[in-house]
């Protein structure tokens, strides 16, 4: 998956987790013990449990992560959509079962979670601009591509003048 489409993953289960007053260690207890050769039986919402489903044939299929992440992309566009503390339960659910074997999303509190320093940040940025810069210094057009792709990806706008390239946050 992308890094935008994990971002709105990530987003949809922090918004859930925040409307429906739950952490991760209510989500361990909520899965415990279920049975995980028909998980879709654990939704009382059609919607998820028919997204559930298609996950599990999509992995049972050669596991066809395209058709698998495209259930889960599904799920979260109907999560997007309902206001319900229920659903939003039901919802979190899916997604923590789903990232059993997806692994890209993280369900602890987002306040505690670590936020790299500005610097941090910056200095990584800069290190992709020297890379650029030195790509495009060997007329490797293709790879100065990928990593202003790469930049544009995380939110990193470069101005590129004769001599130099700036950057600023999207």
């Amino acid at each position: 998956a992308s890094d935008a489409a994990c971002e709105r993953m990530q987003h949809c289960v922090d918004r859930l987790l925040a409307q429906a007053s739950v952490d991760e260690a209510w989500l361990t207890r909520a899965v415990s013990g279920r049975d995980a050769r028909a998980p879709e039986a654990l939704f009382q919402t059609q919607v998820l449990s028919e997204h559930m489903r298609e996950f599990r044939e999509a992995l049972e299929d050669d596991i066809n992560s395209a058709r698998a992440l495209a259930a889960v992309f599904e799920a979260v566009t109907f999560l997007n959509q309902t206001a319900d503390e229920s659903t939003a339960r039901e919802g979190l659910v899916f997604l923590y079962l789903a990232n059993q074997v997806l692994g890209v999303l993280d369900f602890s509190d987002p306040a505690s979670r670590k936020k790299p320093a500005a610097s941090e940040a910056d200095a990584w940025i800069e290190e992709k601009i020297t890379e650029r810069l030195a790509a495009r210094a060997a007329k490797n057009w293709a790879l100065s591509d990928q990593i202003r792709d790469e930049l544009r990806a995380k939110g990193i706008i470069l101005k590129d003048a004769k001599d130099t390239t700036t950057w600023e946050r999207a």
